[in-house]
C-alpha cells in the first residue's frame, strides 16, 4: 500500500470521516499507522510532502463530514419546531411502497425563504408528476424514528446517510414546471419491469433483496432486513 499514495489518501479521508461520526481514537491510531507505514524507507522531501497530503485528506474527511452532519441536524431541529410546512423542489427519484408514493425533493426551499443542501422525502398518495419536475406544496412534519435497542434500526441515521433531511406528507401539491421528455420517468419505467420479472420468479420478500442489491432501490424492504442491511454496511 505504502507505493500507492491515492489508496493512502483515501484511507485517510476515510478516517476522518468516521472519526467526525464517531469520535473514536481508533481513526487516530490508523491514521499514525498509514503515515508510518507510507514513510517507510522515503527520502525525506518526499515524506513530509506526502505527510501534509495525508494529513489534508484526513481533515478534508473531517470537515466535509462535520459540516455535513451539523447542516442535517440543524435542518432537522427546523423542521421539529412546525407541524405544517411549505415546501419547493425539484423531483429527483419516486419509490412507491405500501401504495403510497414518496418523492425525493432536492433543490429544497422551505417557508419560500429557507434553502438547504439536504433532500426531503415527500410521501403522497398518488403520483402526479414525472421525475425532474418542480413541485410546491403544504404538508406535515413526520416524526423520524429512532432505534429503542442497540444495534437496531435507526431510520434517522438510515436517512442521514442518505442525506435525508426528513419526511413530509404532501398536501396541496402544485405542478411548476415537468421536463420536456421524461427521461427518468422512461427510465423508472423500465426498472420496474425488470422488478416485475424478479417478483413474478421469486417470493416477495426475495424479491425485494434482489431489486435491493441490482437496483439499488430499497423502498420495499422490511426495517428488519434494513436492519441486517445497515449491520452488514450495506
Amino acid at each position: 500500500m505504502r507505493k500507492r499514495p491515492v489508496l493512502i489518501c483515501s484511507f485517510a479521508l476515510l478516517f476522518g470521516e468516521v472519526f467526525a461520526i464517531k469520535g473514536h481514537i481508533l481513526p487516530l491510531v490508523f491514521l499514525f499507522l498509514i503515515i508510518c507505514l507510507s514513510l517507510y524507507k522515503r527520502k525525506k522531501s518526499k515524506a513530509i510532502l506526502l505527510t501534509a497530503i495525508i494529513l489534508l485528506s484526513f481533515f478534508t474527511g473531517l470537515f466535509r463530514l462535520h459540516f455535513a452532519i451539523t447542516s442535517i441536524n440543524e435542518t432537522r431541529d427546523y423542521l421539529a419546531t412546525k407541524g405544517k410546512i411549505n415546501f419547493r423542489g425539484r423531483v429527483s427519484s419516486k419509490q412507491q411502497k405500501n401504495n403510497q408514493i414518496s418523492y425525493t425533493l432536492t433543490s429544497v426551499t422551505l417557508n419560500g425563504s429557507r434553502r438547504i443542501r439536504e433532500s426531503i422525502y415527500i410521501y403522497v398518495d398518488s403520483d402526479i408528476v414525472s421525475q425532474d419536475s418542480i413541485i410546491e406544496g403544504y404538508g406535515r412534519v413526520k416524526k423520524l424514528h429512532r432505534a429503542e435497542n442497540d444495534g437496531g434500526f435507526d431510520e434517522a441515521s438510515y436517512l442521514a446517510s442518505l442525506n435525508i433531511a426528513g419526511k413530509i406528507e404532501g398536501e396541496d401539491i402544485k405542478l411548476l414546471s415537468a421536463p420536456k421528455i421524461p427521461w427518468k420517468e422512461y427510465l423508472n419505467l423500465l426498472s420496474r419491469s425488470f422488478f416485475g420479472f424478479y417478483e413474478s420468479s421469486l417470493p416477495k420478500e426475495e424479491a425485494w433483496i434482489v431489486e435491493a442489491m441490482c437496483l439499488g432501490d430499497k423502498s420495499m424492504l422490511t426495517e428488519e432486513v434494513k436492519d441486517l442491511f445497515s449491520s452488514a454496511g450495506l
